[in-house]
């Protein structure tokens, strides 16, 4: 932001009291001296430059508003910025656009990018229910999928995928420290409320759909969210197999390159029915 001139010139009056030498040269206190008419004429130009280069840079900046870039970052941010039940209107810069913002209408709340080597675009989303992804119902995929059409760029193929999570069932064998851990039931012998490992299973699960959302799910880590507990001595994964809701057979992961797999819905759940308390053994360490 532009300083004013008289600024720009005080500026320099401070500099010259600061140095020891000029402090004691330039001394005089009227205007019509000469190092004060050389400070005004430099705060005069200056001051002119720092007007000229701020129109520059809004100029830029209005330009760099005006132009959309569907980078994987902008699908993101778009695919959040969804308003079930508004109007896109044409702002000042020919773009489509909310207005006003309405936060309360924002109703995806995880979404993830997937561009191919032929540009084509996946859009994975999901809204939240008592925190938890869940899928977008038939009628707010549908204006979700005319708000994609509306902004995106012709000619871009775009898939949208609202799916409930992908299916999980995993296995566990775990040593314990006995003095912590309940070896025939997997409670904290201080708070028979708790059982920790199921808690870690779980607890991954929920941050892998907050901080990983579409992302690629790894057994290593998993693993790790076990072995971190407080009691645990050392786990071993026997089973961990997923599939896509509804769909096919279940994979398994463990014999899978890199013990990975890409979530097809972009988040993960234990299966129906699964009973996560019975695969997990415990042993005394």
């Amino acid at each position: 932001m532009a300083r004013t001139k008289e600024q720009i010139f005080q500026n320099l009056i401070t500099r010259k009291n600061a140095d020891s030498v000029l402090s004691l040269i330039l001394t005089s206190e009227s205007k019509a001296s000469f190092y004060q008419s050389l400070f005004a004429l430099y705060a005069d130009v200056t001051g002119d430059f720092e007007l000229t280069f701020d129109a520059f840079q809004a100029r830029i900046n209005n330009l760099l508003d005006a132009k959309q870039v569907q980078t994987s970052a902008w699908w993101r941010r778009s695919s959040l910025g969804f308003q079930l039940g508004d109007a896109l209107s044409t702002n000042a810069s020919g773009n489509l656009v909310y207005n006003p913002v309405v936060a309360a209408n924002q109703i995806v709340k995880r979404a993830a990018v997937i561009v191919t080597a032929a540009g084509n675009i996946t859009l994975k989303v999901a809204k939240l229910q008592n925190n938890l992804p869940v899928p977008l119902i038939s009628s707010e995929n549908s204006a979700f999928r005319e708000y994609v059409n509306d902004i995106g760029p012709a000619g871009v193929v775009v898939t949208i995928v609202s799916e409930t999570g992908d299916e999980i069932r995993v296995a566990v064998a775990v040593e314990v420290d006995s003095q912590i851990i309940n070896v025939s039931n997997g409670q904290l012998l201080s708070d028979s409320s708790v059982k920790p490992v199921e808690r870690a299973i779980n607890n991954y699960f929920a941050t892998f759909q907050s901080d990983d959302f579409g992302g690629t799910f790894f057994a290593n880590k998993l693993l790790q969210n076990i072995l971190a507990t407080s009691g645990v001595i050392n786990a071993t994964l026997t089973t961990l197999e997923q599939k896509a809701s509804g769909q096919g057979t279940f994979t398994n992961v463990l014999t899978a390159s890199g013990k990975k797999f890409l979530t097809f819905a972009g988040y993960v759940r234990l299966a129906d029915g699964f009973d996560l308390s019975a695969n997990i053994t415990y042993t005394a360490g």
